[in-house]
């Protein structure tokens, strides 16, 4: 009898499941809402306005990385000391991310309110008319912004307890009250995007409150009593902070710096074109993200545990994984992208669908290194990482605008995105490999080698059966979406992942029928 097959890692696998169901039943609801509110959206507002707005909101957005970045540090060093330390520490590191928080804030609406007006009233391609109401807009943004910020550090620590599930309730139900709110917008009878950027700022407000009081209420750790800050810890967290602020910074300049040079090159009509086809791309990027976070808590408790090569395990199938989930939403977007577009909303040009394919194979592209970043925040090594990265991202709005002034066509902004990120994929190896025993050979090994086989099997039967069988209406584009999903979930399995993987997964699936079966049995 051959011997049994031991899995790369001991994870809490009803947790998982349990988190995974619910973040992914918070995606289905935040793309069918998606789907209904772009276009009453623009059908109310108007696709000049919705430009402007997203433009306005586009330039708030490129400062709103620093919460990403603290983000990023809080959840890796909740999870970091989350089993090595007393909640007595957990309480030091709670401290050190709210002082960090609060002082980011200041910064924030200070940088904003001081650039942000006369940016708006000096620079931005819009009518005099609009500039109004596109200064209402900028300061219910900032407003929604700090709030963002506020809850970062309480956010972090249901993130670090794995608790994802209260996380996706609370948001869900912030999606719908968004929702409502953009059904009574074609009935509002005054400026209808400034009672948008408005519903926007209540919902966060609700939604912000919601997550302090559950965190205070649930863990020790978050209280305010005997408030005292640490200088050891707040300097190790501000160094890890600052370096993930830079990296985070990049990300967003490129995407809002595109953005503005486009709106320097053409005006709002193709930054509405732009931005129609970023929520298309944020959809499968959260779709992706929300299964990754659950795990990256994990890879960064075994780091702490000293469990190198469980992280370094973890990464390799996040790398995987989290392509395949990419792949699996965004191949049908890229081959159906025409027929989605004319059933989601009325408005929109050749440039959104360009747009949309490019934007999903930069994604595609990211994903692939998503567990090398995430080993990469683990081992805690990341200068090095965020100035080689973070400085080619940046790179990129420069060259498109230098491209533009040559007379390029407007969609190589993003075949120049395309080509860093394949170039930053290859410097993360490189810096991972300097820091552990990571090889370019376990990249293509395990990662790069799969991903590829997988990718040319499927893309080879669904292109071709795709010219010949198109959708042209909800019902058939639904069939045709159904059909290629469970051909890429089966091609995934059988090809695409290894015994290992399939091991795990396998319990899963055991454990919740097994649950069905039995309600009362413990998983």
């Amino acid at each position: 009898m051959s011997k049994k097959l031991k899995p790369y890692y001991k994870l809490n696998t009803r947790k998982i499941l349990r988190n995974n169901v619910f973040l992914f039943s918070q995606i289905f609801l935040n793309i069918v809402i998606t789907i209904f509110t772009l276009r009453i959206v623009i059908d109310s507002v108007g696709l000049e306005d919705y430009g402007i707005y997203n433009l306005v909101f586009g330039f708030v957005v490129m400062l709103s990385f620093l919460t990403a970045a603290m983000s990023f540090s809080c959840v890796r060093f909740f999870s970091y000391y989350s089993n090595k330390y007393s909640n007595k520490e957990l309480y030091k590191v709670f401290q050190s991310t709210l002082v960090i928080n609060f002082f980011i804030a200041i910064i924030f609406v200070f940088t904003l309110e001081l650039v942000g007006i006369s940016y708006i009233e000096k620079y931005i391609n819009i009518s005099a008319d609009k500039i109004p109401n596109a200064l209402i807009i900028f300061h219910l943004v900032v407003a929604i912004s700090v709030l963002k910020i506020i809850r970062t550090s309480f956010e972090a620590s249901i993130q670090a307890r794995q608790d994802f599930h209260i996380l996706s309730i609370i948001e869900s139900l912030e999606l719908i009250l968004r929702f409502l709110f953009v059904i009574y917008l074609p009935f509002y009878q005054d400026d209808k995007i400034i009672f948008l950027a408005f519903s926007v700022a209540f919902v966060t407000l609700i939604s912000t409150i919601s997550i302090i009081i559950f965190s205070v209420l649930k863990y020790e750790e978050i209280t305010f009593k005997n408030f005292k800050v640490e200088r050891s810890q707040l300097t190790k967290m501000l160094s890890f902070f600052s370096w993930n602020t830079f990296g985070a910074a990049a990300g967003l300049i490129r995407d809002q710096g595109i953005a503005i040079v486009l709106n320097s090159f053409y005006g709002p009509i193709m930054n509405a074109s732009y931005g129609i086809s970023l929520q298309i791309n944020a959809t499968i990027k959260k779709f992706t993200e929300n299964f990754l976070k659950t795990l990256k808590p994990i890879a960064y408790k075994y780091e702490g545990e000293g469990k190198r090569s469980l992280m370094m395990n973890m990464t390799y199938s996040m790398s995987k994984v989290g392509f395949y989930l990419a792949l699996l939403i965004g191949l049908p977007l890229i081959i159906q992208i025409t027929i989605i577009l004319e059933l989601w909303i009325n408005e929109f040009t050749t440039e959104t669908v360009i747009f949309s394919q490019l934007l999903i194979i930069l994604i595609l592209i990211n994903i692939m290194s998503s567990g090398i970043q995430t080993g990469l925040q683990a081992i805690g090594e990341i200068k090095l990482y965020q100035i080689s990265v973070g400085t080619l991202i940046i790179t990129i709005p420069f060259l498109g605008f230098l491209f533009l002034k040559l007379n390029l066509p407007y969609y190589s902004l993003l075949l120049v995105s395309i080509s860093i990120e394949i170039l930053s994929t290859i410097v993360r190896i490189i810096i991972l490999k300097r820091n552990s025993n990571f090889t370019f050979e376990d990249f293509f090994k395990k990662i790069f080698y799969p991903i590829l086989k997988v990718t040319v099997i499927i893309t080879s039967v669904l292109l071709p059966i795709s010219n010949l069988i198109k959708a042209y209406d909800l019902k058939s584009l639904i069939i045709n979406s159904f059909i290629m999903m469970v051909y890429m979930i089966l091609v995934f399995y059988t090809i695409g992942l290894n015994k290992n993987e399939k091991l795990f997964i396998n319990k899963i699936i055991l454990k919740y029928a097994k649950k069905n079966r039995d309600s009362d049995v413990s998983l």
